[in-house]
């Protein structure tokens, strides 16, 4: 079932797919947010800011009860005596439920209420001398979870097509006549209970789950400098706790998944062995790949709810973020008409967010996606010095002052580090493979040296075709990266700040006219030019990250799309009418 999807359907031997059930929900929530908050002037140097907010946000509940409240892991499934214990002695009893809400006293919310959501704040500012004040503050903040939690497992149904009998190494024949032979399915709502989702993989929301929230704090001082200008130098950072995160519920243990992987002792053709199938023509699996079959798979029975496919537990609260700046700020206001402001930040994010190895606990702890170390930007807003009251062309008439005076110019430079590549998870990264010098007008842009090797499942280590293509040689020791083999778990980090995506200087521009043609009416004119420079940014484009891709480690120009990279130079001309 490998080679040209387009193909296999051609042939009537379609390699995937199925057919959506959907509901259309009605959810509310309420969110409820009283605060107070004051200054205090303590002394003539110093000032205090003191507050407190709490939030109140409720969990979502569906109108008509069309929702899913976690899963009971505990719960005898009422299929378990289907199985034919004569046939599979030993069978573990088949547990677990998911759990309905205002069903059988389940509470009709997706989680509980989090009364913890107390967010103190405090500020102060102290004038060390005419012209230097000290500024910090400290505050918590909460924010809004997003939608995981709505599960509506049950209410929506997808059909899947059932490609093979086998494990995916026979296709069925003419399935294309006939892809879903026992029909499409419908929805049962909670009518079948416990016997929801039986053969299939789905998720739940965790009901413990706990609103994330985040420390801010800064110290810094500002500085007034001669010809009205002034600096300002912070220490800026943030502590994010409780991020939302991710579980894979129903993998089997570390123990047996050693079993399966040739880097802990394994052979991953233990756990792909068929075994007679225990679900096989039972009705509640029925239209699954376990009621369809007559054998499965060693690992899918090792599951600690073999009854399901695969469970994600949403709602956890593993996940953090650390953020720390160094951020430099210089202002001129007014001289000469000029006004400008310049910025440079330094800084570095780190998250922890997903698992390497969630079996073993092993969580991953890397760059932030938008880690951007240096950033700069400037801006100038300039009354240009022409017309009435100023140094050239200053004039009363009426027609010529109006033609002279009330231009004005602004612009906006700013210039980044990349953000940082995002590493392929299968894989050792077994020595430094960035290439020095990227030649960023290539058609193909190359960031890595792609000296790839794989490790097999018979224990063999052969050097990937498109390495020697490149040049890589046939010591496979001088190799940048090994691809693990099955059943391994991760072993990067999700990003990589060796290697940065692009980034080049940006410039925007305007001219604006501001005209009186009367002591109530005024007309102005706008010209502005964004990416005046028309440079082309590919700024969300990634190194490719497929380490069975030819092109590994380097993007192809023609193929990024709007959306990963920036607009063309585009020139608007406005005028608007004030009166």
């Amino acid at each position: 079932m490998s080679g040209n999807s387009i193909a296999s359907f051609l042939l009537g031997t379609p390699n995937g797919g199925g057919i959506d059930y959907n509901l259309n929900p009605s959810t509310v929530q309420t969110y409820v947010a009283p605060y107070i908050q004051d200054d205090w002037k303590l002394t003539r140097k110093l000032t205090l800011n003191l507050g407190i907010r709490i939030d109140f946000n409720t969990s979502p509940f569906e109108r008509y009860d069309r929702l899913n409240r976690s899963f009971d892991p505990a719960i005898t499934n009422p299929a378990d005596k289907l199985i034919d214990r004569t046939q599979f002695s030993g069978f573990p009893t088949v547990r677990g439920s998911l759990l309905f809400a205002d069903v059988n006293g389940v509470p009709r919310r997706a989680s509980n209420l989090d009364i913890t959501t107390i967010q103190p704040r405090a500020g102060f500012a102290y004038q060390l001398n005419m012209k230097t004040v000290l500024r910090g503050g400290i505050g918590r903040y909460y924010f809004n979870p997003n939608n995981d939690y709505l599960q509506f497992n049950g209410f929506d149904q997808s059909t899947p097509i059932i490609t093979s009998l086998n494990g995916s190494r026979t296709p069925i024949a003419t399935l294309l006549s006939n892809p879903f032979p026992d029909g499409v399915g419908i929805p049962p709502g909670a009518s079948q209970g416990a016997l929801t989702f039986l053969g299939r993989g789905f998720s739940f929301f965790d009901p413990t789950f706990k609103v994330p929230y985040v420390h801010q704090f800064s110290l810094g001082f500002q500085r007034e400098l001669p010809y009205s200008s002034s600096v300002d130098v912070s220490y800026v950072a943030n502590r994010t706790y409780k991020l939302e995160t991710n579980w894979d519920y129903n993998e089997p243990s570390l123990a047996f998944r050693k079993q399966c992987n040739p880097l802990e002792g394994g052979n991953p053709n233990f756990c792909d062995a068929l075994l007679p199938n225990p679900f096989y023509n039972l009705a509640p699996w029925a239209g699954t790949g376990l009621g369809s079959s007559p054998t499965t798979g060693r690992f899918g029975l090792q599951r600690p709810f073999p009854g399901f496919g695969g469970i994600t537990q949403r709602g956890r609260n593993d996940g953090r973020l650390w953020y720390n700046s160094l951020q430099v700020t210089y202002q001129l206001r007014g001289r000469g008409g000029l006004n400008i402001s310049a910025a440079y930040t330094l800084s570095k994010t780190v998250e922890q967010w997903g698992w390497n190895d969630a079996p073993a606990y092993v969580v991953q702890r890397g760059l932030y996606n938008v880690d951007r170390p240096h950033v700069v930007k400037m801006g100038a807003v300039w009354e240009l010095p022409f017309g009435r009251g100023r140094k050239f062309l200053n004039t009363t008439h009426p027609v010529w002052s109006r033609v002279f005076s009330g231009w004005q110019n602004t612009a906006i430079f700013q210039y980044s580090s990349g953000r940082p590549w995002d590493l392929p998870g299968g894989v050792q990264y077994l020595r430094e493979a960035k290439i020095g010098n990227i030649d960023w007008s290539s058609p193909q842009v190359r960031g890595i040296r792609p000296c790839v090797a794989r490790y097999n499942s018979d224990g063999t280590i052969t050097a990937q075709p498109y390495s020697v293509s490149y040049g890589c040689g046939s010591d496979l020791s001088t190799y940048n990266f090994l691809i693990q083999p099955r059943y391994a778990p991760r072993q990067t980090p999700l990003r990589d700040g060796r290697l940065r995506l692009h980034s080049v200087p940006q410039m925007d521009l305007s001219i604006n006219k501001t005209t009186r043609i009367t002591e109530r009416w005024s007309v102005q004119f706008r010209g502005e030019a964004f990416n005046f420079f028309n440079t082309f940014w590919f700024q969300a484009a990634q190194f490719n990250n497929n380490p069975d891709d030819s092109n590994f480690g380097s993007i192809i120009k023609a193929t990024v799309a709007q959306g990963s990279a920036n607009f063309p130079r585009q020139v608007q001309l406005a005028v608007k009418i004030i009166f």
